[in-house]
C-alpha cells in the first residue's frame, strides 16, 4: 500500500477524525460523569447521616447509649464510613466510634437530631408542634471508593471509546475499500488499454457511483474499440488506394522512361537496316544502342532497388577510398558538361560498417543530381570528414538552388523538376542512408546553390 495513495489519505483523514472525536467524548464523559459520581456519592453519604439522625432521636431522649453504639457500630460497618459520633444538644460526646485508614483524608458530614415538642399547658389543644435539637451525629467517610470508581467509570469510557473507534475504522475502512478497489482497477485497465488492449473490461465494484463509472468507462472502450476498427478499415482502404495510385504512377513512369530510349533504339534499328549507310553513321547507331540499353538497364535497377530495397551486406570500410574511386568514375561525366569536380578529403581516416556498392550508388546519386543541375563553368565540391563519432560526406553545387516550397520534397519518391528526371535518385539515397542508420538532408546556402549531406556512425555504430 503506497503512502500517497487515495486509499490510505483516506483511512488517515478518517482515522484522525474518528479517534479524534472518540477521545474527545471519552474526556467529556469521564469528566461529566466523575462529577456526577462526586455529587452523588456525598449526597448518598449527606442522607445516611439524616436517616441514622432519625435513628437516634429515641436513645438520646432516653440516654440510652447502648442504643446508640449499637446503632453507631452499625454505621461503621458500612466500606467507606471511617468514624461515627453522636453528641448531645450541648455538644457532649455520647457515643464516638472509628476504624482504619490512619492517615487517610477523610470528609465529615454532620446532621442534627430533632425532636417533635409541645407545650404542656395546651396539650388539650390542637396546635402545631416544633422541632427540637436534641444532638448531632457526625459522619466521616472516605473518598477511596469514589476514586475507585471514577478510575473503573475512566477504564470503561477509554475501552468503550477505543472500541467504538476501531469499529467505525473498520467501517470507514470497508467503505473506502469500496470506493478505492473500483478506482484502482479502474487504473489496471487504462494501464492495459494504454498497452493497446481494448479487450479488458471493467468491474464497478458494490456502490451505485462506482458502477456507473466502470460502465462508463467500459462504453468508452467499446467506443474506441469499434473506431479503432474503423480506422484500421479506413487505413487498409487508403492503402490500397495508394498502393494503386503508386503502380499506376509508376507504370506511368516506367512506360514513359523507357518509351524514349526505345524510340531512339528503334529509330538506330531502322537506319541500321538501311542500304549503303558509311561505317560511321552505323558506328553512330551502334553507340546510341549501347546508350539506350544501359539507360534502360539502370532504369530498371533503380525501379527494382526502390521497389525491393536490398539489406545492406555490411563491412568496415574505409570511406575515403571509397570516395576517391567513386569521384574519378564521375570526373568523366563532369568533364563532358564542362563542369569542374572539386574533391577535398578529411585527413583522419574514417571507418564505417556499411555496403560499398549501396553507400556508393546513394553518394553517386547525389553527386550525378549536383552535376546534373550545373551549368557550364560551374564547379562541384565534394567534402568528407570525421565529425561527432561519425562520418560526414557532403556536396555543394552553384546551381539555381532548391525552391523553398519543395525543399521538404526533395527526398520523395517520383519528386523530380527535370524533363527525364524519374524522381528516384534521391529518394533511393535516403533510404539506402537511413538503412544504414543514417540521416541524409539538403539545404540552400547563401552564395546561391544546394548542398547534400550524408551522415552515418563511425565503424561498428552502424551495424
Amino acid at each position: 500500500m503506497r503512502w500517497g495513495s487515495v486509499r490510505v489519505r483516506l483511512l488517515g483523514i478518517g482515522l484522525s477524525v474518528i479517534v479524534g472525536v472518540s477521545l474527545v467524548m471519552a474526556l467529556l464523559g469521564i469528566r461529566l460523569t466523575t462529577a456526577f459520581l462526586a455529587v452523588r456519592f456525598d449526597e448518598s453519604f449527606q442522607l445516611l447521616a439524616a436517616h441514622m439522625a432519625r435513628n437516634c432521636e429515641l436513645g438520646i431522649l432516653l440516654g440510652d447509649n447502648a442504643m446508640l453504639e449499637r446503632l453507631a457500630r452499625n454505621v461503621l460497618e458500612q466500606e467507606d464510613i471511617r468514624a461515627v459520633r453522636i453528641m448531645d444538644s450541648n455538644g457532649g460526646t455520647l457515643v464516638s466510634l472509628a476504624k482504619g485508614g490512619d492517615g487517610e483524608a477523610t470528609v465529615t458530614v454532620d446532621s442534627p437530631v430533632m425532636a417533635a415538642q409541645m407545650s404542656q399547658d395546651r396539650l388539650m389543644f390542637e396546635e402545631e408542634e416544633w422541632q427540637e435539637k436534641v444532638g448531632t451525629v457526625l459522619l466521616g467517610y472516605s473518598r477511596k471508593g469514589l476514586d475507585r470508581l471514577k478510575r473503573d467509570m475512566a477504564s470503561r469510557f477509554i475501552m468503550i471509546s477505543l472500541a467504538l473507534s476501531l469499529i467505525s475504522a473498520m467501517a470507514y475502512w470497508l467503505i473506502a475499500r469500496s470506493i478505492v478497489s473500483p478506482l484502482k482497477e479502474l487504473a489496471a485497465v487504462s494501464k492495459e488499454v494504454s498497452k493497446g488492449r481494448l479487450d479488458v473490461t471493467a468491474r464497478g465494484g458494490d456502490l451505485p457511483e462506482t458502477r456507473t463509472l466502470a460502465e462508463t468507462f467500459n462504453e468508452m472502450l467499446r467506443s474506441l474499440e469499434r473506431h479503432r476498427k474503423e480506422l484500421e478499415d479506413a487505413h487498409r482502404t487508403m492503402a490500397r488506394q495508394q498502393a494503386l495510385a503508386e503502380v499506376g504512377k509508376f507504370s506511368m513512369m516506367v512506360a514513359h522512361e523507357v518509351k524514349n530510349p526505345l524510340s531512339i533504339i528503334k529509330g538506330s534499328v531502322e537506319i541500321l537496316r538501311k542500304d549503303g549507310i558509311d561505317g560511321k553513321t552505323r558506328e553512330t547507331m551502334h553507340v546510341y544502342l549501347e546508350e539506350e540499353v544501359w539507360r534502360i538497364n539502370r532504369l530498371i535497377e533503380d525501379f527494382l532497388l526502390f521497389a525491393r530495397p536490398k539489406e545492406p551486406q555490411l563491412a568496415v570500410v574505409e570511406m575515403n577510398k571509397m570516395v576517391t574511386d567513386m569521384a574519378r568514375r564521375l570526373a568523366l561525366s563532369a568533364d563532358g558538361n564542362r563542369v569542374s569536380l572539386d574533391l577535398q578529403l578529411g585527413e583522419a581516416p574514417c571507418p564505417v560498417s556499411c555496403d560499398v556498392h549501396l553507400m556508393e550508388r546513394a553518394m553517386e546519386n547525389i553527386v550525378r543530381n549536383a552535376l546534373e543541375v550545373s551549368r557550364p563553368g560551374d564547379r562541384v565540391e565534394i567534402r568528407t570528414g570525421c565529425r561527432d563519432r561519425g562520418w560526414v560526406f557532403t556536396v555543394t553545387d552553384q546551381g539555381t538552388g532548391i525552391p523553398l516550397k519543395d525543399l521538404p520534397s526533395v527526398f520523395e519518391p517520383f519528386f523530380t523538376t527535370k524533363a527525364k528526371g524519374t524522381g528516384l535518385g534521391l529518394a533511393m539515397a535516403r533510404n539506402i542512408v537511413e538503412a544504414h542508420k543514417g540521416t541524409v538532408r539538403a539545404e540552400n546556402i547563401a552564395s546561391g546553390g544546394a548542398r547534400f549531406e550524408i551522415r552515418v556512425p563511425m565503424g561498428e555504430a552502424a551495424a
